[in-house]
C-alpha cells in the first residue's frame, strides 16, 4: 500500500448536530495517512465548540489537524 497523504476538507456552518458523526466516520477509515482540515464559516450554534472538544482525539488519529473558524462568508 502506498502512503500518499489524503486531505479531508470539511466546510461547516451550523452543523453542531452532525459534525461529530462526520469526523468519527473519517476516523474509522483504515487508511492511516490522513490530514483533517475543518473550516467553520461563522456558525451561530456550537459547531466550533464541538470541533474543539474533538480536536485532542483527532490529533491522535490524523497526521495533521487544522480546525479554524472565520466570519461567515456564505456561498
Amino acid at each position: 500500500m502506498n502512503d500518499d497523504l489524503i486531505s479531508v476538507i470539511i466546510p461547516a456552518y451550523n452543523h453542531e448536530k452532525y459534525v461529530e458523526e462526520c469526523i468519527r466516520s473519517i476516523m474509522a477509515q483504515t487508511y492511516q495517512n490522513i490530514e483533517l482540515l475543518v473550516i467553520d464559516d461563522g456558525s451561530k450554534d456550537g459547531t466550533f465548540k464541538k470541533l474543539l472538544e474533538l480536536k485532542p482525539e483527532c490529533e491522535k488519529r490524523f497526521v495533521r489537524v487544522v480546525m479554524e473558524t472565520q466570519e461567515n462568508h456564505g456561498v
